[in-house]
């Protein structure tokens, strides 16, 4: 079996919802067509988490993760 985990970090330009939308509408769908004979078709799961900054609950401060999405 083969795992493989990513981590996704949006351009500075785009918010949540532009990042949110351009990888599950241009970017995951690219890399089906290019994968699929190999990998796609074959992967048990395909999951994504995308991830919202949380607040300390001390100081208030949001805290960033590094990354906004987990594949």
């Amino acid at each position: 079996m083969f795992k493989q985990i990513c981590f996704f970090r949006k351009r500075p330009d785009m918010t949540a919802e532009e990042f949110l939308d351009y990888y599950e509408n241009q970017h995951s769908q690219l890399a089906a067509k290019m994968g699929r004979k190999r990998t796609i078709d074959k992967a048990v799961r395909y999951v994504r988490r995308y991830l919202q900054p949380e607040l300390n609950p001390v100081t208030l401060e949001a805290h960033d993760p590094g990354f906004d999405c987990i594949m």
